[in-house]
């Protein structure tokens, strides 16, 4: 794995998922893939904070599917969840915010089901 930043990164294994933490600003890289639980693992061992977020009723990515018996809330299990598409791999945006600095970061997701959902991509969230 080499992040694209000057600086010297350090590949931290937590919960099973990968990240490197550049020595620059640059958001933290988990291989499309990785699990989100396994993500959010490493994530909030190495600093960050999931941010619960405030859900509008009604939504379509909150609550139990009938059609998934046996699969859990999306909302309940990460509240951090920003928003999901309704339709195609239903890609989800997740919010978590480093202690040290307070910064926003955002997670990407796909994945049908909640126990399936995996990482595509961080970005840092401009601040408002």
């Amino acid at each position: 794995m080499r992040p694209r930043v000057a600086g010297v990164a350090v590949a931290l294994a937590v919960g099973g998922a990968c990240v490197a933490q550049p020595a620059s600003n640059a958001a933290p890289h988990f291989p499309k893939g990785t699990p989100y639980r396994s993500a959010r693992a490493t994530l909030t061992h190495t600093g960050y904070q999931p941010v619960p977020q405030q859900h509008r009723k009604p939504n379509y990515y909150c609550g139990v599917d009938p059609d998934e018996p046996g699969e859990p809330d999306l909302c309940s299990i990460y509240p951090e969840v920003i928003d999901c598409a309704g339709t195609g791999v239903r890609p989800c945006m997740f919010a978590f915010e480093r202690k040290s600095d307070r910064k926003r970061l955002v997670v990407t997701t796909y994945g049908e089901l909640t126990s399936r959902l995996m990482v595509s991509g961080t970005a840092w969230q401009p601040l408002r």
